[in-house]
């Protein structure tokens, strides 16, 4: 509801008749044409831009966007470091070959048994001195656990248990203990040499 008032001065007003919407367009930037259709009149600044709501659906999309930039930058900078990616991974690629391992020994498949724990023993110590398979000579193994101070007893220990292993791949039958005896030592070197072999 609008209420005017008379002014407080005295103003000379023309009339001006017979005009066109055309016409008052020329008199002057300020005048516009009277709206002959219903219409709604609304607050300035209530409208959607620069609304708490505009800031939002622009805002939450935007911080999203730089989230996901920034966990993408550092996994691909991680995965740039293979060689620390494979030192991680080292443990758990060892558990599952036991795993592996173990399902063979129940079904009484020696040289699958076998063949799964030398790949656990290899793969876990390759990864874990960041040398390929076929360069892991007793020499190799003997100097890369040297560099992190590993007891002369469990690298011993190790190399033994991957020589049995070749034996019994080749052999089956004529390794003392059998296959349960050489799971629980694989077990128990790769678990006490993981505690030693830390970054």
């Amino acid at each position: 509801n609008l209420i005017v008032t008379k002014g407080e001065e005295e103003e000379a007003v023309s009339v001006v008749t017979g005009r066109t919407k055309e016409d008052l367009r020329i008199i002057g930037s300020d005048i516009l044409f009277i709206k002959d259709h219903p219409f709604k009149l609304k607050k300035t600044g209530s409208g959607l831009f620069g609304s708490a709501r505009f800031i939002l659906l622009y805002g939450i999309p935007f911080i999203l966007f730089i989230s996901v930039l920034l966990v993408r930058r550092n996994r691909i900078k991680r995965l740039q470091n293979e060689e620390l990616v494979k030192h991680q991974r080292a443990s758990r690629e060892a558990r599952k070959r036991m795993k592996v391992a173990s399902a063979a020994m129940k079904r009484g498949e020696e040289e699958a048994f076998y063949e799964t724990v030398m790949k656990a023993l290899e793969g876990y110590l390759a990864d874990k001195l960041s040398i390929s398979k076929s360069d892991l000579s007793k020499d190799a193994v003997r100097e890369g656990l040297a560099r992190y101070n590993v007891p002369d007893d469990l690298v011993e220990e190790y190399l033994e248990l991957a020589d049995r292993c070749e034996i019994a791949k080749y052999a089956p039958g004529t390794i003392m203990g059998g296959m349960e005896d050489i799971y629980k030592k694989t077990i128990w070197v790769i678990g006490t040499m993981d505690q030693n072999l830390r970054k």
